[in-house]
């Protein structure tokens, strides 16, 4: 990281409300929009918005005109991961992006369980609430593995669907039992969110972890990892996640997934096995495969004017 991203990071950090004031705020009524209380230094903050649902104050941000485009982060991510992407798309369409339950500014009760069918289940709610009708869904990781699982079900509704790097089956050897012994030690320990945090914020610990994804680390949303990390609520969300996360029906269900799906992969993704992109093309019905070659699993943030040019292409080409 260069010294004018790390003042960039610096800056964030520093004009944040007390993380006690974001995670202590009052809950947003049901279906009631509000500001959302972000950082000085968040990109797009004026677009920002919390919308109550069930168990949860949901982080939104939207604009521009025309078709709807609605993005979903990955686990350990939050919207703002789409906001390269989304800056070259809102031009030409309305693009909407939320946090996932318990990341970045969405705040989730305890007694919430993110498993993929209710954090599915949150987002056709939000849809709803939002009274969107979405052109394409378009997920990256976790995101993609959320969508499909929403279309394949009929929880989600849209023309198409795009997955970037998609997360689609179970976490492969010792992640797959170690995973779920976090949510036993969430609730034994709550402190251990703020360990990780402390552990997560370092600088060169931030890039080592972009560039064990496979990717560059001199994408535009670095700083605001850093910031995202040093959060012990943004790192319990994401922990919640992984111990509730269950892929092992997905493909099963995939079958039944009859929207036009347009699976890109980076070829040198290190995260999630280029593969994975792969078996899920051929297992919807409609699907079909972009790889990309050099690009790691951040690929939309490495190249958001190439990942933004498919979306495009693919937006064009589904019928309403």
């Amino acid at each position: 990281m260069g010294a004018g991203q790390s003042s960039r990071s610096e800056r964030i950090i520093d004009d944040a409300p007390a993380a006690e004031n974001v995670a202590g705020q009052a809950p947003v009524p049901p279906q009631a929009h509000m500001p959302a209380p972000l950082p000085k230094g968040w990109p797009h903050r004026s677009r920002s918005r919390l919308v109550g649902l069930n168990r949860q104050s949901v982080h939104v941000q939207m604009w521009g005109a025309g078709k709807t485009l609605l993005f979903l982060h990955g686990a350990g991510a939050s919207g703002h991961s789409w906001h390269p992407v989304m800056e070259l798309l809102g031009q030409e369409y309305q693009v909407v992006v939320f946090d996932l339950p318990g990341h970045g500014f969405t705040k989730t009760s305890a007694g919430f369980a993110v498993s993929i069918e209710n954090v599915a289940q949150s987002t056709g709610a939000l849809i709803d609430a939002l009274d969107l009708d979405p052109h394409l869904i378009i997920g990256h990781s976790a995101g993609a593995a959320i969508a499909l699982h929403g279309l394949s079900t009929d929880i989600l509704s849209s023309n198409g669907f795009v997955a970037i790097n998609g997360a689609f089956m179970p976490f492969p050897g010792a992640a797959g039992f170690l995973f779920p012994l976090f949510a036993k030690l969430l609730r034994l320990n709550p402190f251990v969110p703020h360990l990780f945090a402390g552990l997560g914020a370092k600088t060169d610990r931030i890039e080592r972890l972009v560039r064990e994804t496979g990717s560059a680390t001199d994408i535009p949303t670095l700083d605001q990892y850093q910031y995202l990390l040093a959060q012990p609520s943004h790192v319990a969300g994401a922990l919640r996640m992984m111990a509730n996360w269950d892929l092992r029906p997905l493909m099963g269900l995939a079958r039944d997934c009859a929207v036009p799906s347009l699976f890109v992969c980076g070829q040198a993704d290190k995260a999630v096995a280029p593969e994975e992109s792969r078996i899920a093309a051929r297992t919807v019905l409609h699907g079909e495969l972009s790889e990309l070659p050099d690009l790691g699993h951040l690929a939309h943030e490495e190249e958001p004017s190439l990942v933004s040019a498919l979306i495009k292409s693919f937006a064009q080409s589904v019928a309403e």
